[in-house]
């Protein structure tokens, strides 16, 4: 900004030139390109090899299972349908049992009846304090009737 600005057209032409980024040329670069050669595919010739049950025409010729050695089928998945509550050890319904496939399932189910069994404890607690509330509100109110009289009496004896 050697020179002044008079104006603001030349202010801003002069402020676009300095966020225009200065572009250089770059020399253009042509990958080199060679030729792949694949090569030719030819199919494999096999001499067919019968066995000798398979030259013998018979018409109850059943193929052997191949017996391997080593190899032994997994197990099914054998759940533990048991499951402990406040110190309570509980059974799965045994409905559950062809649902639970893998220890994933199996857990969600324990986790979901040891909701239960736990709402069911909770439950119980709650209906044994709900009971005995009801008790003390009995006996208040017994307390009530029998202050009520006397409570009366005072207050209207002190408004005479």
């Amino acid at each position: 900004m050697k020179n002044k600005l008079t104006s603001f057209d030349k202010i801003d032409a002069a402020i676009k030139d300095l966020n225009e980024p200065e572009v250089t040329p770059t020399p253009e670069v042509t990958p080199e390109v060679t030729p792949e050669v694949t090569p030719e595919v030819t199919p494999e010739i096999k001499p067919e090899i019968k066995t000798e049950q398979e030259k013998k025409p018979s018409a109850t010729v059943e193929k052997a299972q191949p017996i391997v050695e080593g190899i032994v089928e997994p197990k099914p998945y054998e759940p533990n349908l048991k499951f402990k509550v406040h110190d309570k050890e509980y059974d799965i319904d045994p409905i559950f049992k062809p649902i639970i496939i893998n220890k994933e399932t199996e857990e969600k189910i324990r986790i979901l009846h040891a909701k239960a069994e736990g709402v069911e404890v909770i439950q119980k607690i709650r209906d044994n304090w709900k009971q005995k509330a009801e008790q003390e509100a009995a006996e208040k109110g017994q307390y009530e009737q029998i202050f009520s009289k006397p409570i009366q009496l005072y207050n209207e004896g002190k408004r005479r």
